[in-house]
This record gives C-alpha cells, structure tokens and sequence, in this order.
C-alpha cells in the first residue's frame, strides 16, 4: 500500500503527514550520503521514518488551533477520540500498534521502540546507525520544514510550554538538544556531505517520491 493511502486509511492530519514526508526525505539523503563503512538499507530506514509518528495525531493540540479552521477542529476532535479508543492515548503505543497492523518488518519496529527524544542518551552510545540516522533525520524537521536542531529544541520548547507533556520540562529539553548535537557530530563523520546542505529545496523532489513509497 502506498503511504499516501495509509495516511488516508488512518485519517493522518496533513501536517503530520507532510512532517513524516520530510522525515524519510531527510532519511533517504543522509543514507545515500553515508560512507561505506557504515551500510544501511534505505528501505527499512523510510519505512520507519514513514510511520514513526502515526500515533502523535494523539497529541495535536486541536481546539483553538489557527492551523484548522472550526470546523475541521470539530473533525480532528472526533478523529482523535475514536484513535484512542482503538490505540489507547499514549501515541508511541498507538504508533506501534499501527506498524504492526501494517506489518512491516521487525527491524522496523525495533527502531520505532528505541528511538525518541527520550532515547537519546541511549542513541548516542549506541552502535547501531539505524537509531542514529532515524533519530537526527526526525530532529532535523519541524511542523514547518528543515531547521537546524537547535531551531527544532528551540520550537519545541516553545510549543509545549506549558502543557502537561514530558517536552514541556525545558531544562530536560535542553539537554536532549546537548545530546542531538553530539549525534550530528557523529553522523557528520561518517557523512560525504555537509549536514547544512539538508535543506526544504534539497529534499522538495524526494518528498515527491514519499508520497508513492509503498509499504
């Protein structure tokens, strides 16, 4: 199935759909640039970038939101109630549940439950580039496009100020965004290309191809 369709099947918000879109473009460009001595399939890497945030439609402030109009708020709001009733409320379950309904391969699911900002102190350490280049990939990328990851922690803490989520501890935000910044490092060393050129212009056409990927 194509992702596009499996968006549509979960009823994905756009804007989540999009930010998944740039994750795996992100994704696919840091794997095609990576050295040899670290070798990685790419189709195991975009599959997971493609679903690794299906369950966060849990978590979208809705009510109030400028991004929706009243009316799709009124959707999105049913859309959400209905999700966690199927998957619970915690989105990295429901993210779970989803790719194993989809059922995608082990690998992808054993990234999907050790990657996260949460997970970070254990990436780092980590030998395994699978969580590295899933991990920098997903921070490089905000609701709006490529930022540098102190642009990404930054908007973070900016965006869950003040709600009752784990992200809105800014002081354990801001060490998550110490920790991103030493893994840039390290994918950087093992990197043809500079880590600066992941741009919304360089990845536009890869996005394209996002939206056909199958699954």
């Amino acid at each position: 199935m194509k992702t596009s369709e499996i968006y549509s099947k979960y009823q994905i918000p756009e804007i989540l759909q999009n930010h998944m879109y740039r994750v795996a473009a992100v994704g696919l460009l840091l794997v095609e640039h990576l050295k040899p001595q670290v070798d990685l399939d790419i189709d195991i890497v975009t599959k997971e970038l493609l679903l690794h945030d299906m369950g966060n439609i849990l978590k979208i402030p809705v009510m109030g939101n400028s991004l929706f109009s009243e009316m799709k708020q009124k959707t999105l709001v049913k859309i959400q109630e209905d999700f966690a009733q199927k998957y619970g409320k915690e989105e990295h379950v429901a993210t779970l549940t989803i790719a194993r309904e989809i059922g995608v391969p082990e690998k992808v699911i054993h990234i999907l439950e050790n990657t996260g900002s949460s997970k970070l102190y254990l990436t780092v350490d980590s030998e395994d580039w699978y969580l590295k280049v899933c991990s920098y990939a997903d921070f490089r990328v905000s609701p709006k496009g490529i930022v540098s990851i102190t642009e990404r922690f930054d908007e973070i803490i900016q965006r869950y100020s003040g709600r009752e989520h784990v992200l809105a501890d800014i002081e354990k935000t801001e060490k998550k965004k110490q920790l991103a910044l030493v893994l840039e490092k390290q994918i950087q060393e093992k990197s043809s290309m500079s880590l600066d050129d992941i741009t919304d212009d360089n990845i536009a056409s890869i996005v394209e191809v996002m939206r056909n990927y199958e699954i």
